[in-house]
């Protein structure tokens, strides 16, 4: 018997492989993070981590002080750079 994947199911066909190769050109990243109390600055920022961003520092901007609003600006070194 023939089970019908749902329409949103997706095969990997070697794509993620071709999107960490993507990914790994990311050198820059600035993310938006709205901070409950939940700690969701230091869990955005231990994502960034492992997707191998070394360099992240949370901010916020002077006109949002007092909000929820921080930014998370992470960078990586260059591919291979890892280790120097």
């Amino acid at each position: 018997m023939h089970q019908a994947r749902p329409p949103c199911a997706r095969t990997d066909r070697g794509g993620g492989r071709a999107r960490a190769g993507r990914r790994a050109r990311v050198r820059q990243l600035v993310v938006e993070v709205h901070e409950d109390g939940s700690g969701r600055v230091a869990a955005a920022r231990a994502l960034a981590g492992r997707a191998g961003f070394s360099a992240c520092i949370a901010d916020q901007d002077a006109a949002l002080r007092g909000s929820a609003i921080h930014l998370l600006y992470c960078t990586r070194g260059p591919p291979g750079a890892a280790g120097r």
